[in-house]
């Protein structure tokens, strides 16, 4: 199993920043800023260990 942790947390934050730097004059509308994310893979959980086919 794998999965994408986005920090959904932090990024809400970082959101919220960039908008009150946005409103306020420190940052362009068109700011881009990068947000960190985790990749996270994990044993099977049907069991036997192995890798499932999700065709079956």
């Amino acid at each position: 199993m794998t999965a994408v942790d986005l920090g959904p947390a932090a990024y809400g934050r970082a959101r919220a920043e960039l908008l009150c730097d946005i409103l306020a004059g420190r940052a362009a509308p068109d700011t881009v800023r990068r947000h960190a994310w985790t990749l996270r893979t994990r044993a099977p959980t049907d069991g036997t260990g192995a890798c499932v086919d999700p065709a079956r």
